[in-house]
């Protein structure tokens, strides 16, 4: 995993990752993060349980803070990451395992060294966590009699570390150089206060003269102390360590065969500002270490004002952070070296001659001037970005990043020119404006993404560059958002280059016409060229990514161009009714046209290379594959018509197809359900069967409320109210599109009245209006929607003895609203879609009563959905429309009824009420429907079978009635057009 953040939790206690213990049968759980981490809670951070890791890769960073660090028995692994963990770390049972890299831990955990496997790390930690003897305990034991100071503090673990960064707020110089004699292989800074004794108070600066011995342990450095020069302006034969330099008296200072190293807390100068230059000769060594403490709130980098002087055997180091003001011109000539995971911010200009600039793996440096290198060798492991860049006559290796607003890259002398740039294992290289002459370029990747390599020049002239591009290795000319603003930039290439399987090839991407000739030559893959040639090779392995923008070509050509390709070269053609234009009049002729391999990534079109007589050459479209359509009328048209159906079409229906079937937008795999389900979001969420779930149940509380008023002995009228709520579920909706999953949730409100006249003729009447909330997961889409149903219903009918008849009728009307999110790689807005239905029914009832409590019927119904529309957007345009057919069918249930009193008291009343039953359905069970793609005449009539001809159903009710209020529950599963569908349904009801 590249990144991982989870959300703030610093105000609650979660546990945020649980690794392992859910998997049975497995042998091991293993969780691997390479990116930066970061997870924050008042709770656990990981429960690792015996059989999980957590790998950290190197150059990784992994920050946790949190109530409990790790718990569990499980076990951590870094290899060369970065690492800081804040909380407990007591409960921690596994084991933790780092080689290399930096690891800094704020808790009050004593390390176990039995579960600590620590080796040549860089450590920031309080003393207790190093050391059988904590500085704190040897302060405390010194006010009762000191029997500690005699002691001897011995190292927990074999192996030394690199460096050593203790963070106590205090310690005893006794104590501090017991800790220095414990790790003698090892650099020890402390951060603290440091003291002689109890009464003589904090050493805060020292003299040459007079230090205390601070300035005779070469591995120790005490950051909160200061060395004062007094009149000293050279440093001969010294090595020092410690926080800051400082003097009253000169200002300039020469470190003669001298090694300097100064550990600055943040925001202290590492120097002081009144020695304004330093100068490195005789194999001397400057190192700036600023501290950054995050257990003390100290954020700051260390300050550099000094400009400083490296002459050709000497060294300036940056480790930590560290900020260098405009007046702290660096000059080099010697070595300057950037250490792994510092970060320098550098406001004044570098300058080299000669020598060596170092940006070490996990570094990163930010120029806010320029840095020149006019000489020498510059290599980039890091992460470098420099407003300006100039490499003349030296040697720049970039295994890191590195990204410039300017580049100059050798000389307009081209006989004197000696300038070399090279990209290898994994680096990238980006530059907004670049004037690169008489250079060799090289551009070497792996076959692995991640030792892909990239050039990237987004403006950019020159004369007489040899540059070789070779397998693995991405050349970028052109700025992605030139013209169109739909190019490609280094994240958009490199992911293209993933729907082939990462294939090892060179690759050449071109987002604004590239001039072929004017001494340059560029090739690409194992590509054979002749003595003074110049222009674009690809050969075998070398491939050209086509944009295939409208407004320019490829390529022109100067007098001297040509472009050739060789066999086992390509050229990707990501849209193949793109314009395509590969060159202008300008290149008459292409050499080996017929030995390149043209790959459309649109797999239903063949590509030729044509000649234009008056434009020049182009890549066409040829014979279309149309048995892998979905909609072969609709798409057909499309394809037949290729004006404006491109992957960045101004229409939306023609852009969705266009990039579905592109591999560079969407896995050709799943096209056909994601075609599908765009363009039917209305059966995604089943809103047919939604109006009639919802109008169903209309109908039969409609006829519930007949029956109750046929039972009532004496004519009269009465009104009533009801509001309902019910929960569906389904799993594999119906008809559906396939396997689904989908859940409703509905609120109902229903007013009516009811009668009986005289002459035993019963009626009900009513009119509801519902709500329904429903989301579905498909095989690509989720979608979520509401719908709005409202209706009216009207009954009549008569008891005769033991059987009942009646007749019933309604009409309603839903308006729904859909919404699902296309997934990402297809780059577009979400989809919209309005949907309304309206629908009549009448039918009949006829029941019998076998017992007094049980009665058998029968309710025939016909269902009739009027012709619809269903609209449906992609952002804000508008995209398909669904014209729905008419849909007439007719259903006929069949079902037992029996009510059961409960009990009766004086005034209430409890009533057990039950229904079982199925039904069947006859008639038009499919959706007809013509889809249109919207601002073209691209059409297709489609059906999609949305209810299953047998339905089963069962319903069991509570209800109490008390005076004028009638309360129920009633639980109620149905299997059919859900598969499997279950309902709660509470109702109150008023009698007026």
């Amino acid at each position: 995993m590249d990144q991982f953040t989870v959300k703030d939790f610093s105000q609650t206690p979660a546990l945020l990752v649980q690794v392992g213990g859910n998997t049975r049968g497995a042998d091991e759980s293993l969780l691997q993060l390479s990116g930066p981490s970061s997870f924050k809670t008042l709770g656990t951070a990981f429960n690792l349980e015996s059989s999980a890791v957590l790998v950290l890769k190197a150059s990784s960073s992994f920050h946790v803070e949190a109530g409990k660090v790790f718990t569990g028995n499980g076990k951590v692994i870094a290899d060369g990451a970065d690492v800081y963990l804040k909380g407990d770390l007591s409960g921690f049972g596994g084991s933790y395992q780092q080689i290399g890299g930096a690891l800094e831990i704020v808790s009050e955990t004593q390390l176990n060294p039995a579960n600590w496997n620590l080796s040549v790390v860089q450590l920031t930690s309080e003393s207790k966590n190093i050391f059988t003897v904590s500085a704190k305990d040897f302060v405390s034991d010194m006010l009762v009699g000191g029997t500690l100071l005699a002691g001897e503090i011995t190292e927990k673990w074999s192996k030394p570390f690199s460096k050593i960064t203790l963070t106590d707020e205090k310690a005893s110089l006794e104590y501090l150089n017991k800790a220095s004699d414990a790790y003698k292989g090892a650099e020890l800074i402390f951060t603290g206060e440091v003291f002689i004794d109890e009464s003589s108070g904090y050493i805060h600066k020292v003299t040459l003269k007079n230090h205390y011995g601070l300035l005779d342990k070469p591995n120790i450095a005490l950051a909160s102390v200061r060395l004062d020069l007094e009149d000293s302006t050279e440093l001969t034969d010294q090595t020092i360590r410690i926080g800051s330099l400082t003097s009253d008296k000169t200002n300039q200072l020469t470190l003669n065969r001298s090694d300097v190293a100064l550990y600055a807390p943040g925001p202290v100068a590492a120097i002081d500002e009144k020695i304004q230059t330093v100068v490195l000769t005789d194999s001397s060594s400057l190192t700036i270490h600023g501290i950054t403490e995050e257990s003390r709130g100290k954020t700051g980098k260390a300050h550099l004002t000094a400009a400083v002087y490296v002459e050709g055997d000497s060294k300036l180091n940056f480790s930590g952070s560290v900020l260098t003001f405009e007046n702290a011109l660096i000059v080099n000539k010697g070595e300057t070296n950037f250490k792994e995971l510092s970060h320098t911010e550098l406001q004044a200009s570098f300058h080299q001659t000669a020598g060596k600039l170092n940006v070490a793996a996990g570094a990163e440096v930010l120029s806010g001037k320029s840095l020149e290198v006019t000489g020498g060798s510059m290599n980039i492991a890091g992460a470098l970005t420099s407003n300006t860049l100039v490499v003349q006559n030296a040697e720049a290796i970039v295994a890191g990043s590195l990204k410039a607003g300017s580049l100059t890259l050798g000389t307009k002398n081209k006989g004197l020119s000696q300038t070399t740039f090279s990209l290898t294992k994994g680096g990238q290289a980006q530059f907004d404006q670049a004037e690169i002459f008489a250079s060799d370029i090289s551009i070497e990747g792996g076959s692995e993404p991640q030792q892909k390599v990239s050039l990237y020049l987004k403006k950019w002239e020159g004369r007489d560059n040899q540059i070789q591009v070779d397998n693995g290795g991405v050349l970028i000319l052109g700025d992605d958002a030139s013209g169109d603003g739909n190019g490609y930039g280094i994240p958009e290439t490199l992911s293209i280059l993933e729907q082939f399987g990462n294939p090892s090839k060179a690759v050449l991407v071109v987002n604004e016409t590239q001039v072929l000739g004017n001494g340059n030559i560029i090739r690409l893959g194992n590509a054979a060229t002749r003595e003074g040639e110049a222009g674009v090779v690809f050969g075998e392995g070398g491939a050209l990514l086509m944009r295939g923008r409208a407004d320019a070509p490829v390529f022109t050509s100067a007098a001297d161009g040509s472009l050739s390709f060789q066999p086992n070269s390509s050229i990707f053609v990501v849209d193949p009714f793109g314009t395509n234009q590969l060159t202008d009049t300008t290149v008459s002729e292409i050499n080996g046209r017929s030995d390149v391999n043209l790959v459309s990534l649109n797999p239903n079109l063949s590509l030729k290379l044509e000649n234009v007589a008056g434009e020049g050459w182009f890549i066409k479209h040829g014979e279309i594959n149309s048995q892998n359509f979905v909609y072969p009328e609709l798409q057909g048209w499309l394809y037949d018509n290729p004006e404006g159906f491109t992957v960045d079409s101004l229409n939306a229906a023609q852009k969705f197809f266009a990039r579905v079937d592109n591999e560079v937008y969407f896995n050709p795999q799943q096209s056909h359900k994601l075609i599908k389900e765009a363009t039917q979001l209305g059966s995604l969420l089943g809103t047919r069967l939604n109006t009639l779930r919802v109008r169903g149940e209309s109908m039969k509380k409609t006829l519930w409320e007949l029956h109750t008023v046929m039972e009532k002995k004496e004519p009269g009228i009465y009104m009533f109210g009801e509001v309902g709520g019910g929960l569906f579920f389904s799993k594999n909706l119906g008809g559906y599109l396939g396997s689904s999953r989908y859940r409703a949730t509905s609120e109902t409100v229903r007013i009516g009245a009811a009668g009986k006249n005289a002459a035993g003729l019963s009626w009900s009447v009513s009119f509801d209006g519902g709500h329904v909330s429903s989301k579905s997961r498909h095989t690509v889409l989720d979608a979520s929607g509401k719908q709005n149903i409202f209706g009216l219903s009207l009954s009549v009918g008569k008891r005769f003895e033991k059987i009942s008849v009646a007749l019933n009728s309604s009409i309603g009307h839903s308006r729904g609203k859909i919404t699902s999110s296309l997934p990402g790689s297809m780059q577009m807005d979400k989809l919209k879609t309005r949907v309304p239905e309206t629908l009549f029914n009448v039918g009949g009832d006829v029941a019998y009563a076998l017992i007094e409590e049980l009665s058998i019927a029968a309710y025939p119904q016909l269902w009739v959905f009027p012709k619809a529309t269903e609209k449906t957007s992609i952002g804000s345009q508008d995209a398909f429309r669904l014209k729905n057919k008419a849909q007439v069918f007719a259903e006929v249930p069949l079902s037992l009824r029996g009510s059961w009193a409960v009990s009766s008291a004086t005034d209430t009343k409890i009533r057990l009420k039950g229904e079982l039953g199925g039904s069947v359905k006859v008639g038009k069970l499919s959706k007809e429907s013509r889809l249109f793609a919207v601002g073209t005449e691209a059409k297709e009539d489609i059906s999609q079978k949305n209810f299953r001809r047998w339905n089963g159903f069962g319903t069991m009710a509570v209800s109490v009635k008390q005076g004028r209020f009638e309360g129920s529950l009633a639980a109620s599963a149905a299997t059919g057009d859900g598969k499997l569908e279950a309902a709660l349904t509470a109702r109150a009801n008023w009698n007026f």
